[in-house]
């Protein structure tokens, strides 16, 4: 009947979709890469930027007041000007490699693609932060999550509340929402990773233990 044709269908679709996300995905693995970069690039320049303004801030504060030490200041060469053309420039780089791979036109490509950013910044985090087990893993997620991801793009959480079987409490918190802040945005990007973080390292803990039993 009807329902039976309709599952066909949705299940062709699928298989096409999972298809097509199989020749999209080296390209996807390199694009989440330069994402990470992206990503890391422009968190640099915020965070960045955002001394950098506060020390011009306090610069001109000091010359209002007439304190000598504001011109001192203004003269001496600045870190956080110098971390913003960092951060400027790595973002650069990233959407340039980016720019070269098109766009991925099947879920599972976006989610390779996704899934590649998130491995590549967790590998990267995991060589400044030693820490260990699944703590270890939150909080490299946390950063991973925080920092290599746009604020404002949807995540997990909004795949998720789009299944009523699946929503929950927790999910529609995290959500991305256009109203947020890109400092909401982060917070909420690194509550998730806290949990993306663990429950990786989780799994990589599982498959280490049955590779040595096995051996």
């Amino acid at each position: 009947g009807g329902g039976g044709e309709s599952e066909s269908s949705t299940l062709s679709s699928v298989l096409d979709d999972i298809g097509t996300g199989v020749v999209e995905a080296p390209g996807a693995v390199a694009r989440g890469a330069a994402g990470a970069v992206a990503e890391t690039g422009q968190s640099i320049k915020e965070l960045a930027g955002s001394a950098n303004r506060g020390r011009k801030a306090a610069i001109e504060q000091l010359k209002a007041d007439g304190n000598p030490l504001g011109s001192i200041s203004e003269m001496l060469p600045s870190s956080a000007a110098a971390g913003e053309a960092v951060g400027k420039g790595i973002e650069w780089a990233g959407e340039k490699a980016k720019g070269l791979i098109p766009d991925r036109q099947s879920v599972t490509g976006n989610i390779v693609e996704n899934v590649s950013q998130f491995v590549t910044g967790f590998i990267g985090t995991g060589k400044f932060l030693k820490l260990k087990g699944v703590t270890g893993g939150m909080a490299k997620g946390a950063v991973v999550d925080a920092f290599m991801f746009d604020p404002h793009q949807d995540r997990l959480s909004n795949l998720i509340e789009n299944y009523p079987t699946f929503a929950n409490p927790i999910t529609e918190m995290l959500a991305a929402d256009k109203d947020d802040s890109a400092a909401v945005g982060r917070l909420k990007n690194a509550a998730e990773g806290l949990l993306l973080g663990g429950a990786l390292e989780a799994m990589i803990a599982t498959v280490r233990g049955i590779r040595a039993k096995t051996k």
